[in-house]
């Protein structure tokens, strides 16, 4: 998870636009989804483990901190739907995560430009 944080957080600036952050982070996510698929495939399926010791569930992470706040931003701005932000971040992590995970099998292309299809349905799907 160290990994994955310290790659996502990459270039992102909580100083620039709610908007600018959003698409920061689900850029960099894009990234390391399609460049570490295992990776990130063992996160999601083990994130929630009961194996995972509690005090190693419970850290603080940096890229989790940042996906919250910037959800609390956005909802406090009018800008994303009020519900509950983890739900949020679950939801635009999912859509994000299908659709790199469909490219990586080949099912259809991924490039800049369905890159930003994604994010701004993401973006939208959470727009208040």
């Amino acid at each position: 998870i160290d990994h994955f944080s310290a790659t996502v957080l990459v270039g992102y600036d909580p100083a620039e636009s709610t908007y600018g952050c959003f698409r920061r982070l689900m850029a960099n996510m894009a990234a390391y989804a399609y460049t570490y698929p295992k990776e990130l495939w063992f996160l999601e399926n083990y994130a929630h483990s009961p194996f995972i010791p509690e005090e190693t569930r419970d850290r603080k992470i940096p890229l989790i901190t940042a996906c919250f706040s910037l959800v609390k931003r956005g909802q406090a701005e009018h800008l994303i739907r009020d519900m509950h932000p983890m739900l949020c971040v679950q939801l635009i992590n999912g859509m994000l995560t299908a659709a790199v995970q469909g490219a990586s099998l080949g099912k259809y292309p991924f490039a800049q430009k369905e890159l930003d299809l994604v994010i701004d349905a993401c973006w939208k799907a959470l727009s208040a």
